[in-house]
């Protein structure tokens, strides 16, 4: 059963995360752009998906990339942010060391598609704050979330909200915690981004994240919605132990 990557990707023709996961094996990739980058995409990478409209947004990128899937009844999906420079091993030691040795990312894939059988969302991260499959949270020295396992079948109709420009996951994550949805994080491997690269980044200010916090509060309770001081930006999370 070959294993399905989607790479959601806008002005980032470097593809980062491609090089490093491509001609493994039982793993087949996709790279979804707007029709307006197109062109420069195919360039390089042969299958490329193009996204019906422009502009639309993160949110839409990854609806689209769900019905996409749905409809070709894919089971299991794993999306992953384009910029990914490389992946972090956890050792027995609780030491960490850096791998991009293919056999070993096809055995992570292989485990995370076991795991999706049981959780049915998963997100593969190295966090400063997160919940593990128990909804315990567990502490870490970063929080990056970009990588993204989900059972198809399992999940539901559950969409992004096309509503937000940014902490579109965070929300994804709140409505399956409200739906009581198995979700897990898997820890044994993080990985290693370009931070605040891309289109992305470029809406990570002040105003957009008061504009979120605002939102955010009215969907699900100004009790549920908080800030943290990050990088002197005031950025919304929501309380997860309150849904």
């Amino acid at each position: 059963m070959a294993i399905t990557i989607a790479i959601p990707s806008k002005e980032n023709t470097k593809l980062s995360t491609l090089h490093i996961l491509e001609n493994i094996a039982d793993i087949e990739i996709f790279i979804f752009v707007e029709p307006q980058e197109a062109k420069k995409y195919k360039q390089i990478y042969k299958k490329i998906i193009v996204l019906k409209k422009n502009n639309m947004g993160l949110a839409y990128s990854r609806n689209q990339i769900l019905d996409y899937f749905r409809n070709k009844n894919k089971k299991y999906l794993f999306m992953i942010d384009d910029d990914i420079e490389g992946f972090i091993k956890k050792t027995e030691k609780k030491s960490i060391e850096i791998t991009n040795n293919k056999s070993e990312l096809l055995l992570m894939f292989r485990e995370l598609i076991f795991l999706l059988n049981f959780y049915y969302y998963i997100g593969l991260l190295y966090g400063k704050e997160f919940f593990n499959h128990e909804q315990k949270i567990i502490k870490e020295k970063h929080w990056i979330w970009c990588f993204a396992g989900y059972n198809l079948e399992k999940l539901g109709n559950i969409k992004y909200d096309e509503n937000l420009k940014i902490q579109e996951d965070m929300d994804f994550l709140a409505q399956i915690i409200k739906y009581k949805i198995p979700t897990a994080v898997f820890t044994k491997y993080a990985f290693i981004t370009k931070i605040n690269r891309g289109i992305i980044s470029t809406w990570r200010n002040q105003k957009n994240y008061f504009e979120t916090y605002k939102y955010l509060a009215k969907k699900w309770g100004m009790q549920n919605v908080y800030c943290i001081k990050k990088e002197n930006l005031y950025e919304p999370r929501i309380r997860w132990r309150n849904l």
